[in-house]
Formats: structure tokens, C-alpha cells, sequence
């Protein structure tokens, strides 16, 4: 096997983190399918898909979403009670 110097080997950044990824002989042969530095990324990563799902706007619904049309101030019913003073 031939010695490299590692500045020879590939390099691509983590989709999550950003950090640079150096080839290892253990990705060889998934190299191009590699996008994470770690597990941790990779769960961060599912994390944020899930909660990108989970809040996406379906077609048909309120953009406000529920429970902000029901926070919303123009939408409440006027109190009908006399001030006394």
C-alpha cells in the first residue's frame, strides 16, 4: 500500500456542521454517499427534517396555523362588559 500525505486525500464538508471530512479507507466504497461527519450530525440532521415536516404548510391550510388564528387579536370577540369607574 502506498503512504499519502493526508493533504492528497479527498476532502468534502459535513451537510450539517459544515466541518470538512477527510476520505477514510472505511468510506472507500460508499465515499459519494457520505454526508455526515458524525452520528450526532447525522441525528441533528434527521431532527431538523422532522421538524421541517412536521411545520410545513400543506396546501389548504392556514398559514397562520391554528393556534395562532386563535391567539389572533382581530379575530377574538369584542367583551360586551361596562367599564365602571
Amino acid at each position: 500500500m502506498k503512504m499519502r500525505r493526508k493533504s492528497d486525500l479527498p476532502e468534502k464538508p459535513c451537510r450539517q456542521c459544515g466541518r470538512p471530512m477527510v476520505w477514510r479507507k472505511a468510506w472507500a466504497k460508499t465515499w459519494d454517499e457520505v454526508a455526515y461527519c458524525s452520528d450526532r450530525c447525522r441525528a441533528e440532521a434527521a431532527k431538523d427534517r422532522s421538524a421541517r415536516r412536521r411545520n410545513a404548510v400543506r396546501p389548504g391550510d392556514d398559514p397562520a396555523g391554528p393556534r395562532e388564528a386563535a391567539t389572533d387579536d382581530r379575530t377574538r370577540p369584542r367583551r360586551s362588559v361596562p367599564i365602571l369607574e
